[in-house]
């Protein structure tokens, strides 16, 4: 996250799909706060949301591998040949309501909501039609609308469960 925030230059290390793994830990360590406040976990946390919300793009765009590199690949290897973008995307944005949910810390659901408003910027009808091979993406949306009631969120993942099978 620093090296696609641009604090540490460098290349993209590990899998595509990493980012995903960070976004699964920070939901745990949410949930966990939520089960018992600990001053420490919550200061670990925040400081990672910090690093996460660096390396979002203006536009609301999160996905460290192209971000770091192939920045022309965005969004172009949905279904098939994915490289998990949206999965991790939806992770990203469970998580966001998550900590939200469990915190009441608007840090990371303010990252999560700028990244799916961005998602519905690409994709539904008019636009993108693609749907990626996990559902992931679709449960983070409905979590999102689930804290929010932000309805374009529930939208946008009916049009990706309803779009499933027909690109």
């Amino acid at each position: 996250f620093d090296k696609a925030a641009g604090r540490i230059p460098g290349k993209f290390e590990g899998i595509w799909f990493n980012d995903s793994d960070v976004y699964k830990v920070l939901q745990g360590a949410a949930y966990e706060l939520a089960a018992k406040h600990d001053r420490e976990l919550d200061k670990r946390t925040d400081d990672v949301i910090a690093k996460i919300a660096a390396a979002q793009q203006p536009d609301g765009y999160l996905f460290c591998f192209y971000t770091i590199e192939n920045t022309d690949q965005r969004f172009q290897n949905i279904h098939p040949k994915a490289r998990h973008e949206l999965y991790c995307m939806g992770h990203m944005i469970e998580a966001g309501a998550v900590h939200f949910e469990s915190t009441g810390k608007r840090n990371m659901l303010e990252v999560a909501c700028r990244l799916a408003d961005h998602i519905d910027s690409v994709f539904g009808p008019g636009k993108q039609m693609m749907v990626p091979e996990h559902q992931e993406l679709e449960l983070g949306l409905i979590k999102l609308y689930g804290v929010t009631g932000e309805k374009r969120y529930l939208k946008l993942a009916q049009f990706f469960i309803d779009q499933r099978g027909n690109d």
